[in-house]
């Protein structure tokens, strides 16, 4: 049966086989929460799929360009070429043949996907925080509450009370303290209660308190 085919017939064969099969993606981004296939996942079936076909695939790569070449092994020379522009990696703390080989496995990767069909899902969908493949997207990081200080919740309930120019003055009044730096934390929720409490002693009872001053000074 396969003498009858060309490289295209077998290479439409074969990515009809390998969609029957059920590809696992062993590929995890972290920071998107996005899932995609190593060249590991589909190589091995690849091979078996070509080898079954009577074809065999060649990666070659020039400065420039990345090629993947299947051929027609029973008529060598039918031949379909895959090419993709060559790109680079640099990766912290890898050295340049390191960086050179994890540019390598990408283009084999992409040439095979290319080649025999292999879809996933838009890694710039992922980054975007669509859902798919039926990976929901990363939730938002809850912000930080910053809870103020003891001293500074003082501060806050002199302001609210008093107004930011009495703040400070009242401060004395209320605890005898002249800054809230002064005031030991677990002194703060006490005067934070009083400063709550506090009513400023009105006009007529502040002319009475004068009255009486002045009868005490002339009784003396």
């Amino acid at each position: 049966m396969n003498e009858k085919l060309n490289v295209w017939q077998k290479l439409s064969l074969a990515r009809d086989k390998l969609q029957t099969l059920n590809l696992k993606k062993s590929g995890h981004n972290e920071y998107t929460k996005f899932y995609y296939f190593e060249l590991s996942d589909f190589l091995p079936s690849i091979i078996k799929i070509l080898k079954e076909l009577s074809m065999v695939s060649l990666v070659s790569f020039t400065t420039e360009v990345a090629s993947l070449t299947i051929i027609n092994t029973e008529n060598t020379n039918e031949k379909i070429v895959f090419t993709s522009p060559m790109s680079s990696s640099n990766l912290k703390g890898c050295h340049e043949v390191q960086n050179l080989g994890s540019t390598e496995t990408y283009e084999r990767r992409y040439l095979y996907m290319m080649a025999f069909e292999i879809v996933e899902s838009d890694a710039l969908d992922a980054t975007l925080g669509k859902e798919k493949q039926g990976i929901p997207a990363a939730p938002p990081k809850a912000k930080k509450v910053v809870k103020p200080s003891p001293k500074a919740r003082v501060y806050n309930a002199l302001v609210k009370k008093f107004g930011k120019e009495k703040a400070e003055p009242m401060l004395y009044t209320v605890s005898g303290y002249k800054s809230p730096k002064d005031i030991p934390d677990e002194k703060c929720e006490e005067i934070i209660k009083t400063i709550a409490i506090w009513e400023e002693p009105s006009k007529e009872n502040k002319g009475h308190s004068a009255e009486h001053k002045d009868f005490i000074e002339i009784a003396e």
